[in-house]
C-alpha cells in the first residue's frame, strides 16, 4: 500500500506531541535533541525553547502559551544526557519564560509525563505512562487533570498499560490509548473505565484524536499508518504514512503526523530518521477546546 503522507520536515530525532498554528506553523517536541521546535509550512525549521531531559507533546493554549510534557529524558533505550524531573511546563513564547505547573499530583510524583488535551471543562488533561518496559517490570500508569487554577488531580490509576495519547469529547468523557494492552479506553465523568475496543496485533496505539464525526483517528505504530474507529469501536479505515507514527493532530483537512521514521531496532538510539508528514484527508477535528492554567 502506498504512503499518502508528503513529508513537510526530516532528519528529526523522535518528534513528538504536534500543535498546529493558524498561519499552519507546525509545533513539536523533538525529544533525542531536548528542545522544542517550529516547523512552517515550507518545511523550514527553527528551535523554540532547548529545555533538557525529554519532552513528549505540545499542546497550544487559549493565552497562546506552550504546554509540554518533560518525560525527565527518556525514549525506549535512549536517556538524555542532561535529565530533568518529569514535570508539566509552560513556554510563554513571547517573553521565553519557563513556568513549571506541576511534578506531583496529590504526593504521587510524576513519572514520565506523555500526552496533553485540554477538555471542555478547561483542564488540561495528561497521561503519565511511567518507563516504557513492555517486556518487563512497569510502573503503573495514570490519567491526570490539571484545572485553570494549576491544581493537579489524579484521575485514574491506569495501572500497568502504558497510558499514551488521550482525548476529551464534547460532554467530558476521557478517551485514552493504551501501548501495552492495544486498547483504546473511555471514562466518562462520574464513571468508571470501559474498554472501546482492543486493536489488532502490530497496531500499538501511540495516540489519538477525535475528528467532527466523533471518529477516532489512532496512530498504529507498527502498522505504518492510522487507525479510523468509530465511537463504538469499530475500524472504518485506515491512512498509510510509513515509518512508525508517534502522535498527529488533524487541522485544515489535513492530518499531521510525527513519525520516528524508518528506526532500525538493531541498532541503538538516537537515531535521527523522524519526520513531520501532512495527510490531505479532508477530516476535520472535533470542535476543540483551548484554555490556560493561571499560575
Amino acid at each position: 500500500m502506498p504512503e499518502l503522507a508528503a513529508t513537510i520536515a526530516e532528519s528529526l530525532g523522535h518528534p513528538q506531541g504536534p500543535d498546529v498554528m493558524d498561519d499552519g506553523t507546525v509545533i513539536f517536541a523533538e525529544t533525542y535533541r531536548s528542545r522544542l521546535m517550529l516547523c512552517s509550512a515550507s518545511g523550514r525549521l527553527s528551535e523554540l525553547y532547548r529545555c533538557g531531559g525529554g519532552p513528549n507533546a505540545v499542546l497550544l493554549g487559549s493565552d497562546r502559551q506552550v504546554y509540554f510534557t518533560q518525560n525527565g529524558g527518556q525514549a525506549g533505550d535512549w536517556r538524555a544526557d542532561h535529565q530533568r524531573p518529569p514535570a508539566l511546563e509552560c513556554l510563554n513564547m513571547s517573553t521565553g519564560k519557563v513556568t513549571e505547573i506541576c511534578r506531583e499530583v496529590e504526593g504521587r510524583p510524576l513519572l514520565a509525563p506523555h500526552d496533553l488535551a485540554w477538555g471542555p471543562d478547561g483542564s488540561l488533561y495528561m497521561t503519565d505512562s511511567g518507563t516504557w518496559a513492555p517486556d518487563g517490570d512497569t510502573e503503573p500508569g495514570a490519567i491526570i487533570a490539571i484545572s485553570p487554577r494549576g491544581h493537579a488531580e489524579l484521575i485514574l490509576d491506569a495501572g500497568h498499560v502504558f497510558p499514551s495519547g488521550i482525548a476529551l469529547a464534547g460532554d467530558g468523557t476521557v478517551y485514552w490509548a493504551e501501548c501495552y494492552t492495544r486498547r483504546i479506553m473511555r471514562m466518562k465523568k462520574g464513571g468508571s473505565p470501559a474498554e472501546v475496543c482492543t486493536l489488532p496485533p502490530g497496531h500499538t496505539p501511540e495516540s489519538l484524536k477525535i475528528d467532527e464525526n466523533g471518529n477516532f483517528w489512532v496512530a498504529a505504530l507498527e502498522a505504518a499508518g492510522f487507525d479510523i474507529i468509530t465511537p463504538n469501536g469499530e475500524i472504518i479505515g485506515f491512512i498509510p504514512t510509513g515509518g512508525l507514527p508517534l502522535n498527529g493532530t488533524l487541522h485544515g483537512g489535513r492530518l499531521y503526523v510525527a513519525d520516528l521514521g524508518p528506526f532500525d531496532e538493531s541498532q541503538p538510539a538516537p537515531q535521527f530518521l523522524g519526520r513531520i508528514q501532512a495527510v490531505q484527508c479532508n477530516a476535520r477535528p472535533w470542535p476543540s477546546f483551548r484554555s490556560t492554567i493561571d499560575m
